[in-house]
């Protein structure tokens, strides 16, 4: 029974919608240089946004939890969210499809001062995806405000195991990011990023280039789920020869002790099947 639930939670969580689309998504470290000397950084991101194996792309830096101080809140109430900053395209590179609103866009000058929420951060908020589009809310952390423009569809960060938390993108406008993550097209992406590594030894200072590709994540988030059903089927394996052997005892030794029951049987007509 374990076992059969095990085997059931894994095929589960390699099945599972994640809110987003793996597939074909890395992300690449940025060099103390590009960081440094925003110039490299831009020549770097325009080169390879122009590739034609790169679909999306856009910049992110890393998360940490605010708290949000949203229009209607009681005086006495605190909530907050994970606040990233991220580039107007992270949440179309990612995939992750909108519930209301819009993505924003470096199109419209306004959109620097724009938020996306996901739908468990709305609902603490006490809003529908609908009413929470042109909400206001600020974040205590810098003492900024910040128009909602969209909502996304709730989506996996973490590990299955871990549940989803209110989650905000803000949106930056600038082009120097710690980590930069990209959508390939598909179509002979290992040649796409033979290439990004070339454009990438153009601008580095010998920091070792690392890309990371989503699907690769995914696995190892799984894989100690997979080590513990390996060993549980293993076992199992093991108990059930061990119950084999138990029986095929039991019936010897009963057989034994029933010697001239038998004998009277057959004696009298009884086949081995009757017996």
């Amino acid at each position: 029974l374990v076992t059969a639930t095990l085997n059931r939670q894994l095929h589960y969580m390699n099945n599972k919608d994640m809110g987003y689309n793996p597939e074909n998504l890395v992300y690449l470290r940025s060099s103390d240089k590009m960081r440094q000397e925003n110039n490299n950084y831009q020549s770097f991101i325009t080169e390879v946004g122009n590739l034609p194996g790169v679909e999306y792309m856009s910049g992110v830096a890393g998360g940490s939890y605010q708290t949000v101080q949203y229009e209607g809140m009681p005086v006495t109430t605190r909530k907050g969210a994970i606040i990233m900053n991220t580039g107007p395209d992270y949440a179309k590179t990612m995939g992750i499809p909108l519930v209301a609103g819009r993505y924003p866009t470096r199109d419209i000058s306004t959109d620097k001062h724009t938020i996306l929420l996901n739908e468990t951060a709305v609902t603490d908020y006490g809003w529908t995806p609908a009413d929470a589009v042109g909400k206001e809310v600020k974040l205590y952390e810098g003492d900024s405000a910040y128009t909602v423009v969209g909502v996304l569809k709730d989506f996996h960060m973490e590990p299955l195991t871990v549940k989803i938390q209110g989650i905000g993108f803000v949106t930056t406008m600038l082009n120097n990011f710690g980590y930069t993550a990209m959508r390939l097209t598909g179509k002979d992406a290992k040649a796409t990023e033979k290439t990004i590594t070339a454009a990438w030894m153009r601008y580095d200072d010998g920091w070792p280039f690392e890309i990371w590709r989503e699907t690769d994540s995914r696995e190892n988030q799984n894989a100690e789920f997979r080590k513990l059903g390996t060993l549980m089927q293993g076992l199992t394996y093991v108990g059930v020869f061990i119950a084999c052997i138990g029986l095929f005892g039991l019936a010897t030794f009963s057989a034994e002790r029933r010697t001239k029951e038998i004998g009277v049987r057959k004696v009298h007509g009884a086949t081995v099947t009757n017996i």
